[in-house]
Formats: C-alpha cells, sequence, structure tokens
C-alpha cells in the first residue's frame, strides 16, 4: 500500500499551517534525530499509527515555519531542515519519488536519493528531525 493518503493529508496541513501568519517563537530546539535516510526510515516502520490524524499532523506541522496560532509543541521544529532541502535544486522530485515507495522499503528511499549528492544530507538532516519528532505520535 502506497502512503498516498499519508502525504495527501500531510499537504493539505502544510498548506493550512502555510497559511498561518508566520511568528519567531519556536519553542524548543532543532534537532537533525538520526541525521541519516536509512535509520529514519527504519524508525518510521515500526510507526503503527503512522496513518492516524495525530501522527500525520504532527509530520505536516513539524515541517512549517511555527506560527502564533499553533500550540503544537512539535510545530515548526524541521521546519529549517525542510526549508534548506526546498531550496535545493537537486532535491527536485525527490518527495514524489519517496511518496511513491512502499511504507518500509527503505531501499526504495535510498534510490530515490541516488545521484542527489547535495539533496542526501539535506533529506537525512528532514527525515531525521521528522523522525525523532514525532515518533512519539506515530508508534
Amino acid at each position: 500500500m502506497k502512503n498516498v493518503f499519508t502525504y495527501s493529508w500531510v499537504a493539505v496541513l502544510a498548506l493550512l499551517a502555510a497559511g498561518c501568519s508566520s511568528s519567531s517563537e519556536n519553542t524548543g530546539t532543532t534537532t537533525n534525530g538520526v541525521n541519516d535516510l536509512n535509520k529514519a526510515c527504519a524508525i518510521r516502520t515500526a510507526w503503527t499509527n503512522a496513518l492516524s490524524p495525530t501522527c500525520n499532523e504532527c509530520i505536516a506541522f513539524a515541517k512549517v515555519p511555527r506560527c502564533e496560532c499553533q500550540d503544537e509543541e512539535y510545530a515548526g521544529r524541521c521546519s529549517a531542515q525542510q526549508s534548506a532541502k526546498n531550496r535545493e535544486p537537486t532535491c527536485d522530485g525527490v518527495d514524489g519519488c519517496v511518496n511513491q515507495c512502499k511504507n518500509g522499503d527503505c531501499a526504495c528511499v535510498d534510490t530515490c536519493y541516488a545521484g542527489k549528492d547535495a539533496c542526501r544530507p539535506l533529506g537525512a538532516a528532514t527525515d531525521g528531525c521528522l523522525a525523532e519528532i514525532c515518533d512519539t505520535y506515530c508508534r
């Protein structure tokens, strides 16, 4: 089963969060978590609630800058990593490729980054952060 529902839900939540006015206040520190694509994928493989609204909300809101309308502790926590990844031209198309991978298919995720040497560490930082920040909401 592909992650189409999950990523569609995440995209909707991300758009809603982006519509909120930005705030410079961010609770907590940023983290790159395991900072490794394969280790982050392995963590996500153990998520039994990966399709839950709470998990999807965590992933969506963690990836966008925190705004005043949010009180979730995870909001904005991985936005710096996601922003860096979004700015890197070699990352174009990677998320679409990853979205086509079956849940837990870490080799597929790894293949999506093949030949994208500038994108790989940015993806590792983003995925590592999300795996750490959202683990308790998705496990």
